[in-house]
């Protein structure tokens, strides 16, 4: 890592000039990207190697989201008409605008999520920008008429995001039933959400593909760059198919592992009402967290070299 570490200057520099254009007040599209890349280049630091969540990133993702949501990127860019008419501004504006909302959100989830925290973006917004202007159209058809049909590869991307944006949304309504401040939810409730997480993420990222596709390569070349430039866009996917599996696993170690917990404290004033409930999330902690394991064996033995 430390041959493609970014120099502690240019992280100096790039702050300064963030602060110089006053990016708190006049945020853009291009000055929140910005920001993205430097949380991200922090966060993969090795010095940054903290096991817990930090009161710092939590801040930090807290105004990434605040400025997200002011430049209205939670809304799909077809319910805004400046951004559809092609007299007043680019077309690729719209796809640009899309990738940095999934770039915000997977950031904030990935972070809070498996932490026991919810991400610190509202669920309305979450299922708002699914939401388009004319509903006849699907995503994918509103992402090709706004791009150069010749780049496979952003659409590709788009549809990976998109799968991943979907399972992300799920994970965070869970996380959000079993924390509330004001109210408890409904066991019955959270059951059935626990249910929608495990089918969301075998339709998005089953585990049978990464395997599947071990030593596959499937290249596609990047629309912006040469044309000899190209990305092995199956490795992405396994890549993003671990990463999500290993996430999803995660957060449901930690609910049924809190439920199995509470129930633990119930069954011992009123055994014989709560034991089935006890042991039915003792048992279904245990079997996430030796399919944590078994994921991590793999990853770290030879089964995963491809990904």
């Amino acid at each position: 890592f430390d041959k493609n570490k970014v120099p502690e200057k240019t992280i100096e520099l790039v702050k300064e000039i963030l602060c110089f254009l006053n990016i708190s007040r006049f945020t853009n599209e291009n000055t929140l990207c910005c920001l993205l890349y430097l949380k991200a280049s922090l966060s993969l630091r090795p010095e940054n190697d903290d096991i817990a969540l930090v009161q710092e990133s939590v801040i930090t993702l807290s105004s990434l989201t605040e400025m997200a949501v002011i430049i209205g990127l939670y809304k799909d860019p077809t319910q805004y008409a400046q951004l559809t008419d092609p007299c007043r501004g680019d077309s690729g504006l719209q796809n640009y605008r899309r990738k940095l909302w999934f770039s915000v959100v997977s950031m904030n989830m990935t972070e809070l999520l498996p932490n026991g925290g919810c991400c610190s973006i509202n669920q309305e917004y979450l299922e708002c920008f699914l939401q388009r202007k004319d509903q006849s159209m699907s995503y994918t058809a509103s992402v090709v008429q706004s791009m150069d049909p010749k780049n496979l590869f952003d659409l590709q991307i788009h549809d990976m995001l998109l799968k991943e944006y979907k399972l992300l949304t799920v994970l965070n309504e869970l996380n959000s039933s079993c924390t509330s401040v004001l109210s408890s939810s409904p066991l019955l409730k959270i059951e059935k959400l626990i249910l929608k997480v495990q089918e969301t993420l075998e339709f998005t990222f089953p585990f049978s593909k990464l395997t599947e596709n071990s030593g596959e390569s499937h290249k596609v070349n990047i629309g912006c760059l040469d044309e000899n430039i190209g990305i092995d866009f199956t490795k992405v996917i396994n890549s993003r198919t671990f990463v999500n599996n290993l996430l999803t696993r995660s957060i449901l170690l930690n609910v049924t592992g809190s439920l199995a917990i509470y129930f633990e404290t119930l069954h011992k004033e009123f055994p014989f009402k709560y034991t089935q409930y006890f042991e039915k999330f003792l048992l279904e902690a245990h079997k996430h967290c030796f399919e944590m394991i078994k994921l991590l064996e793999k990853y770290l033995g030879s089964e995963l070299d491809e990904m």
